[in-house]
């Protein structure tokens, strides 16, 4: 009990006192910041572009869609909207085993976002960081057909925070 209490008293504190602002342009994929802002989940297809709302209330440390399929060499474009009371992110890896390494290594990345320079051949795409109140939008070509997680990297999230994209054929 004493360890949980710890563990969530340092989320606080580096949430407060130590979140180091976003760094626009840092990583290969060119995800931005939107400031329009529908709210709720909405999934629209094109022909080859799917567009998916995800949001997060709260202090829940969920997605409120935790299962996306997509046809695999589409587009796929997640507005990401954060009504949390922390900031969050999506992180899509390579398969259920780079979870853990990725979201160890981002324990140790708070000056490139919660994104791990050093886990990036796990890492397909990722999000900005979206502090309260953000909407972020990812947009990537969706890899060859099977089953991607994608994951909060943000302050250890990545162990409750998850979801699932499914390519198909």
């Amino acid at each position: 009990m004493k360890g949980i209490a710890l563990a969530c008293l340092g989320s606080i504190l580096i949430t407060v006192f130590f979140l180091v602002p976003p760094d626009s342009g840092w990583a290969g994929i060119a995800p931005f910041v939107d400031s329009a802002g529908s709210v709720g989940e909405k999934h629209t297809a094109s022909a080859d572009t799917t567009e998916i709302e995800i949001v997060s209330k709260g202090v829940e440390l969920s997605y409120s869609v935790s299962e996306i399929r997509a046809k695999a060499g589409e587009v796929l474009r997640i507005r990401y909207i954060n009504e949390s009371d922390m900031s969050h992110n999506i992180v899509l890896v390579r398969e259920e085993a780079d979870i853990r390494p990725v979201g160890i290594a981002a324990l140790q990345a708070m000056a490139t976002d919660w994104i791990p320079e050093k886990e990036m051949h796990r890492i397909l795409a990722y999000s900005d960081l979206a502090y309260s109140g953000d909407t972020v939008v990812l947009s990537f070509n969706v890899p060859p057909p099977g089953t991607y997680p994608y994951i909060c990297t943000y302050s250890a999230h990545w162990t409750q925070m998850q979801g699932r994209l499914i390519s198909t054929e």
